[in-house]
């Protein structure tokens, strides 16, 4: 038990260097409460040419569920029955558009579509920018977004009438729906919500690791234990945040799987 608290302490020292060098950059500290989150500012053209490049052909997720891409497999679900979630959207454009997808229609970046990796094809959604309220509901074509920390990639069509286009990334709710006549394909505007990103360090079935976890991390940002009930068993989740902006969680999570704490994963509520 001695040696763990020594190398976690060790971690938390270089996790503190990274976040003290992104409090200097950003010019203050890490907000106490859940905030309006300020997306990232959009990369090249190049830049999203080349990891809409890595997108695997559609034959090899067409028939045969579950798929394998990047050496992780998806399980399709049965059924979109009740699915709600919250994460982060991205969009995907040129690269594809005209090319098959994995329900077998041609891709459209300017239609109202998006791609999922385990959601049935066809599914109809509800999408939510919690950023500005806007609304749109779209159809599941395709698979993806095959990316750490990124629930859905819509089309340009999509992102567009959602407003982040620009920004590249999005915090989304995303509702499977059974719409009435008249509703496919519609925008609407709601109230946006006040909502936190936040990086979940990691999960004990220990409490005692992760109280320690907290302590050692606390001082550098705001953390909590949440108490998790899966199944039979019992979990204590340590998250950070929340933090101010999408691009900052993602690079916290990079620092993280460098500095040995695994996969961090990106929370949004």
């Amino acid at each position: 038990m001695d040696r763990w608290i020594a190398r976690e302490r060790c971690r938390a020292i270089r996790v503190a260097a990274w976040l003290a060098a992104v409090a200097l950059f950003e010019g203050c500290s890490s907000p106490r409460q859940p905030v309006e989150v300020v997306a990232p500012q959009p990369p090249s053209p190049s830049v999203l040419q080349t990891k809409s490049a890595e997108k695997p052909h559609p034959e090899l997720y067409r028939l045969k569920p579950p798929y394998t891409i990047f050496g992780v497999t998806y399980f399709p679900m049965p059924s979109a029955r009740e699915y709600v979630e919250k994460g982060i959207a991205s969009w995907y454009g040129d690269y594809f558009h005209g090319r098959a997808t994995a329900a077998g229609e041609l891709y459209d970046q300017d239609d109202l579509t998006a791609a999922h990796p385990t959601l049935p094809l066809h599914t109809v959604l509800r999408v939510t920018n919690l950023q500005n309220g806007r609304q749109a509901v779209l159809r599941v074509n395709d698979r993806g977004p095959f990316v750490k920390n990124r629930l859905i990639d819509l089309s340009r069509g999509a992102a567009t009438a959602l407003g982040f286009n620009e920004a590249g990334t999005a915090l989304v709710k995303v509702e499977a729906i059974e719409p009435p006549p008249g509703m496919f394909n519609r925008i609407t505007q709601a109230r946006p919500e006040m909502v936190g990103v936040y990086v979940q360090v990691g999960a004990f079935r220990s409490q005692q690791k992760a109280d320690h976890l907290a302590r050692e991390l606390e001082k550098l940002a705001q953390i909590r234990v949440h108490k998790a009930q899966v199944g039979e068993e019992t979990f204590f989740r340590v998250r950070m945040g929340p933090f101010p902006s999408i691009e900052t969680a993602d690079s916290l999570v990079e620092t993280l799987v460098a500095q040995g704490f695994g996969e961090g994963r990106i929370i949004v509520e």
